[in-house]
């Protein structure tokens, strides 16, 4: 402790922040359920949880929100957020989703990831490409388009944009 006092940064060295990712959610957009509520949507979280450790060693922490304003859910995870290495938000609706995420990256000095937006996003394109590669197509050859504009359909087509893809063409 008295290490950690005189060097914060030894928080690494001596105890489990770095291996650890509080698992964030209100339960406003549960994959295929909706808007079910924090208390319903534990077990995705306790599921993501079990992923990171099974597969990755990382010991992922469910934290259910009973809030929905996003400002104190903001809040909430600043507050909370020097006992983990990283914050992954998980099955909130957007476009709240958007504001939570962007401003837990500008107040919080570790990873912010919101799952729906970018790890959607960055499955669609690795499939996206492959696609391409499969198909002997390039960017400017394919049209693609979007049903919904939720958070992982806005993620993902501004990932698209980012490969390449003409705007006029998303």
């Amino acid at each position: 402790c008295r290490a950690i006092a005189e060097n914060p940064e030894t928080v690494y060295d001596y105890t489990n922040k770095w291996n650890t990712v509080a698992v964030i959610s209100d339960g406003t957009r549960v994959l295929g359920l909706g808007d079910i509520g924090p208390k319903a949507g534990l077990p995705v979280m306790e599921g993501k949880s079990a992923i990171f450790s099974e597969l990755v060693g990382i010991s992922g922490i469910p934290i259910l929100l009973q809030e929905k304003d996003p400002l104190r859910i903001i809040e909430t995870v600043e507050a909370i957020a020097p006992s983990f290495g990283a914050i992954l938000l998980e099955d909130i609706k957007a476009p709240e989703c958007f504001q939570i995420e962007a401003e837990l990256i500008q107040r919080l000095d570790k990873p912010v990831f919101h799952d729906d937006q970018h790890g959607t996003a960055i499955i669609a394109s690795a499939g996206f490409i492959n696609a391409l590669e499969i198909t002997g197509k390039s960017l400017s050859q394919v049209r693609v388009v979007f049903s919904g504009a939720g958070a992982a359909a806005v993620a993902t087509a501004e990932l698209f944009a980012q490969l390449g893809i003409p705007k006029d063409q998303i």
